[in-house]
């Protein structure tokens, strides 16, 4: 909200029905067509705010975005894929939404307007996750995860697995736009027969790029599982003989979890990356195995067969065996993984995906620009004659239409300025002087 400030009562009360009865309903056919996120977007000053923006995105872009994807129970029980999204600076876009604060028009004389509140209005619904399609089609469930770290981050709510039938599908939050209230204290003159409007830009960030497939299993949720479906399976580890031909699949399956345990007892109590327990579970190695290849660098297979006192012939037929086992080595973003340093391991499953976030600060109040938009009002003309009306309004159909594919040049031929009044875009940047303008001043 603004006030204009004047010499007396009954100057202000002229001014403000001057403003709004002469030049209200012409300033309204002539720019109403403008629209103010586009004339942000196009202007010099948003198109700096966004340069500026997409450096400090992409300068988060470490640690990689990523979203978890349950599977059906069909695929595996408890098994998700975590889609690992790689991307480049160049691959950000930024867009302003604009949210008008005030709209006040002088008639013959400047106004002083006293700006004292910005409101930014925060759609959350544009935390979208978007891929070009699902490993398993019908059978992906985005129920309750995460995607991403810091910046690049946001909720997936519960969307049921028959939303994903269609090769695209969309992980999103589902909320209510918010409004979100300052209070300011700028001051600002508006020019005689000008429209001066007061607006704050908040900003949308997408980042396109591909994603890795990871195959991820729960082996908390697993072997509850196994407890459940699987009978006669042991109620603990200790037994050292189970009965084969009694068991079946679940033997396996039994000791690999006794196996594991004994390696490191937290390891049944997390998610692990398929590659890091390969050939541990056969249930396990079958779901992973159109995901990934892994095999061990030659230093670890030479170091390896001189520890077992292998021969050089042993050693080469041991090296070129396919089958061997791997156990967890580290716990990352909720993840045991393999060692790296022994195991060279290449995922095979890519896809195209898009991430849609609002932009957002750490304590999650929206990154903000107020303007100010000084757009002159035209010269007014008589109406033309009755018999020209239809010609006119043709010509104003197509000059509308026009007006909505707007450009720099636009900017120039019109008249309009975009004024800074200040911004928090920069205000995580070390440089103090940086906080309000960005560097917009000086680099003009």
């Amino acid at each position: 909200m603004s006030v204009q400030r004047a010499f007396g009562t009954v100057l202000l009360v002229i001014s403000t029905m001057l403003a709004r009865g002469v030049y209200g309903i012409r300033i309204r056919q002539q720019i109403g067509s403008l629209q103010a996120s586009r004339l942000a977007q196009v202007s010099p000053l948003g198109m700096f705010m966004v340069e500026k923006l997409q450096e400090e995105l992409g300068d988060q872009l470490s640690p990689l975005p990523y979203a978890d994807v349950a599977l059906d129970e069909t695929i595996l029980p408890c098994a998700y894929e975590r889609r690992v999204l790689s991307a480049e600076h160049n691959d950000i876009q930024v867009n302003i939404t604009s949210r008008i604060d005030f709209e006040f028009a002088p008639a013959s004389e400047p106004a002083t307007i006293d700006i004292i509140n910005s409101t930014a209005r925060v759609d959350t619904r544009s935390s979208t996750w978007t891929t070009d399609s699902f490993q398993y089609r019908g059978k992906s469930n985005a129920s309750l995860a995460n995607f991403g770290h810091g910046t690049w981050s946001g909720f997936i709510s519960g969307i049921d697995s028959e939303d994903f039938t269609d090769v695209r599908g969309r992980i999103g939050e589902k909320r209510e736009e918010r409004d979100v209230t300052i209070d300011v204290a700028t001051t600002y003159i508006c020019p005689a027969k000008t429209l001066c409007r007061v607006e704050t830009w908040t900003y949308t960030a997408s980042i396109r790029g591909i994603s890795t497939l990871v195959p991820i299993v729960d082996a908390q949720c697993y072997e509850a599982w196994a407890r459940k479906n699987y009978v006669g399976f042991p109620l603990d580890y200790g037994k050292d003989n189970v009965d084969f031909k009694a068991g079946g699949d679940w033997t396996y399956v039994y000791y690999a979890f006794r196996r594991l345990l004994r390696f490191n007892s937290q390891i049944m109590h997390n998610n692990l990356s398929i590659p890091s327990v390969h050939e541990q579970v056969p249930q396990w190695s079958k779901f992973g195995a159109p995901y990934y290849t892994i095999s061990k660098f030659e230093g670890v297979k030479a170091i390896e067969a001189k520890k077992k006192g292998l021969s050089p012939k042993q050693e080469t037929t041991q090296a070129s065996s396919d089958y061997f086992q791997v156990l967890p080595t580290y716990f990352e973003d909720d993840v045991w993984w393999a060692d790296e340093e022994k195991y060279e391991i290449n995922f095979s499953k890519r896809v195209r995906d898009v991430i849609r976030i609002p932009t957002l600060h750490y304590d999650g109040n929206p990154i903000r620009t107020q303007v100010m938009l000084e757009i002159p009002i035209p010269q007014f003309k008589p109406r033309p004659a009755r018999k020209d009306r239809k010609s006119d309004k043709v010509k104003r159909e197509a000059k509308s239409a026009a007006d909505d594919e707007l450009s720099r040049e636009d900017f120039r031929r019109r008249g309009i300025k975009v004024k800074l009044l200040w911004t928090d875009a920069c205000k995580q940047m070390s440089r103090k002087e940086d906080r309000y303008d960005c560097g917009w001043e000086r680099s003009r």
